[in-house]
């Protein structure tokens, strides 16, 4: 997938799954700074200084992948990345979340260098990101579709979104029979 490059040479350096991700967040995060910094300084000969950052897992976020918040007086300075637990958990491919995190990276690397341009859209960000092999944006990707089937067979539902505590409490409103998980469908390209 071209829109995966970096994130996919990242995951198969580090030989990253979700659970060694979950539990080393931040320190990866890191080795996403330091190697995106390394590729920016290959490509445009600038030497972007890093920035401090806390990286957490957000258990509360549903359609949102991940975000950066610039730092204000109160956070002395550090950037705080959060990621999205569910988009952890779900994702068939660990790949996409590293794609998440260096696209947030970068956001607070233009930021940190520059003080403006790090918005989507702006021009400095996005041939960065480019530069880089990171996608533009995820939120309106998507991950994939879920698929659920009534008992009876005739019915089916898709979703984005894993929806199985949702699900696992309802029947079919045709049939009411339960609905049983399928699985995890990729989105054709």
């Amino acid at each position: 997938m071209k829109r995966l490059i970096f994130a996919t040479k990242f995951t198969q350096q580090y030989k990253l799954n979700s659970k060694k991700l979950e539990n080393n967040i931040n320190m990866y995060t890191q080795l996403v700074m330091a190697e995106i910094r390394k590729l920016l300084k290959e490509k445009y000969d600038r030497n972007l200084k890093g920035f401090n950052a806390v990286t957490t897992i957000n258990g509360r976020f549903v359609s949102t992948l991940g975000q950066i918040t610039m730092p204000n007086a109160d956070s002395g300075n550090i950037y705080h990345i959060q990621i999205s637990k569910r988009f952890i958990e779900d994702t068939p491919d660990i790949a996409n979340v590293v794609d998440t995190i260096a696209h947030e990276v970068i956001h607070g690397l233009v930021h940190f260098n520059f003080g403006k341009g790090y918005d989507d859209g702006d021009t400095l960000f996005e041939s960065y990101l480019k530069a880089v092999g990171v996608s533009s944006t995820r939120s309106k990707q998507g991950t994939g579709n879920h698929k659920w089937k009534c008992e009876e067979g005739s019915c089916t539902f898709v979703r984005k979104r894993n929806m199985s505590k949702f699900f696992s409490k309802r029947v079919c409103a045709t049939h009411q029979k339960k609905l049983n998980y399928i699985g995890y469908f990729k989105p054709t390209e």
